[in-house]
């Protein structure tokens, strides 16, 4: 069976094909366990957390892009020594076109799930005018920071907030009155807003 992949020409296939396809599968196994996050950075906080743009993640000549033409090549070039009658061109334009086309279909691919993704990020000046309820305690005045509950866009997003009103304890209802240079809302209780 070794001979297929190591016998005459077959190894200048094989070597890629099975080197390819082992990389691959290990890339693979690596995205399915979460061991493989691709350089990505979070960032920690409730609001403006900095997610890395990974729509650039697979490009043609990316690791992945190399390791998947390493594959088409070699299989493809595998199938055309094997199955053809064709001369040493044939076989390697046939190998070369495999290596390029699965190239182009796992990049076509990655691009059409990337643009399915959305970056969750909200602009907090979208917050202004919105009714929520204080989540940690708001201190008095500036004094501190606290947090606020706001349903946006259809999700509930916890804020770090302050007042210049009193104290806001918790569970009191709040509109949210100005947007913040410091990532904070002002908000004020309801019926003082």
């Amino acid at each position: 069976m070794l001979e297929i992949f190591f016998s005459d020409g077959a190894i200048w296939f094989g070597i890629p094909a099975l080197l390819g396809t082992g990389l691959f599968a290990l890339k693979l196994l690596l995205l399915i366990l979460g061991g493989d996050h691709g350089g990505e950075t979070i960032g920690e906080g409730a609001v403006g957390d900095v997610h890395a743009d990974s729509s650039g993640a697979f490009t043609v000549f990316s690791v992945q892009g190399l390791i998947t033409f390493a594959m088409g090549f070699g299989w493809a070039g595998l199938a055309a020594l094997h199955f053809t009658d064709w001369g040493h061109l044939g076989v390697l334009s046939t190998a070369i076109a495999g290596g390029m086309l699965a190239a182009w279909l796992m990049l076509t691919a990655m691009r059409a799930m990337f643009e399915l993704q959305s970056s969750g990020n909200i602009s907090i000046d979208s917050c202004v005018g919105l009714q929520g309820t204080v989540y940690v305690g708001v201190p008095a005045s500036g004094a501190g920071r606290g947090q606020v509950q706001l349903v946006v866009d259809g999700k509930q997003r916890i804020f770090n907030a302050v007042t210049t009103g009193g104290e806001l304890p918790t569970g009191t209802r709040v509109s949210v009155v100005g947007a913040n240079n410091d990532n904070t809302i002002s908000v004020s209780a309801l019926g003082n807003a």
